[in-house]
């Protein structure tokens, strides 16, 4: 990426038209009104991207909200993510809320909060810690484990209404290899070595070599089949 060694760095609040640069760093309040190449994204605050986003690393420390498409080799959120396109990247550590419009492809993501994409999430491992309510479509993956380790006191909750108070995932499709499920409502789960944690509701169950399933679970149709 040629760059020409170009720093954009917005302090309290400012905006620009986009572009290409070597790093961009945004502590308050940032609006960038095209799309923007870089080889280092940091918020520290709130940013409004009206365009795609590619960068090599993104870290963020607050709230990024971006039109178009993000595409990143290495994500690293503490805060709040709203896409309105795709995802594509690497690695993405989330500790907070991503939501994504379109469908996001990653090589791993581990999340601690929520999730909500209601498009298709393809990724070879994905850990999800439950924060509040998670809403997805479908997803593929070769590994998924999803944890509901009851561990949050954040004061946002305090706030929120009850139905986004409640650590869950909802889904309709979950095809992955090995499968961890905790506190989900899943239609469809299909997978080689599927393990059904704590108060979960599966409509069907499709797997090839082995079933575990928390008594205080409950799952309606169970096969087993050749994958």
């Amino acid at each position: 990426m040629d760059s020409n060694n170009r720093l954009l760095n917005i302090n309290g609040y400012g905006s620009c038209g986009g572009g290409e640069f070597q790093e961009v760093k945004i502590s308050g309040k940032g609006k960038i009104n095209n799309d923007i190449k870089c080889i280092k994204l940091k918020i520290s605050g709130s940013a409004n991207i009206y365009g795609n986003v590619n960068s090599e690393n993104i870290s963020i420390s607050g709230i990024l909200k971006v039109k178009g498409n993000v595409n990143a080799l290495n994500s690293n959120v503490s805060g709040l993510i709203n896409i309105g396109g795709g995802l594509k990247g690497n690695d993405l550590n989330c500790d907070g809320s991503l939501t994504v419009k379109n469908d996001i492809e990653c090589e791993s993501i581990v999340l601690n909060g929520s999730l909500t994409n209601k498009s298709f999430i393809n990724c070879e491992n994905i850990e999800i810690n439950l924060q509040g309510m998670s809403v997805c479509d479908e997803i593929g993956a070769y590994k998924i484990s999803v944890y509901n380790h009851n561990s949050s006191k954040s004061l946002l909750k305090l706030f929120l209404p009850k139905k986004f108070k409640e650590n869950k995932l909802e889904a309709k499709v979950i095809e992955a290899d090995e499968i961890f499920l905790e506190s989900c409502c899943i239609d469809s789960v299909k997978g080689k070595n599927v393990k059904i944690g704590s108060n979960s509701y599966i409509n069907e169950v499709e797997y090839s070599e082995s079933i575990e399933i928390d008594p205080s679970s409950k799952v309606e149709k169970i096969t087993k089949c050749e994958m």
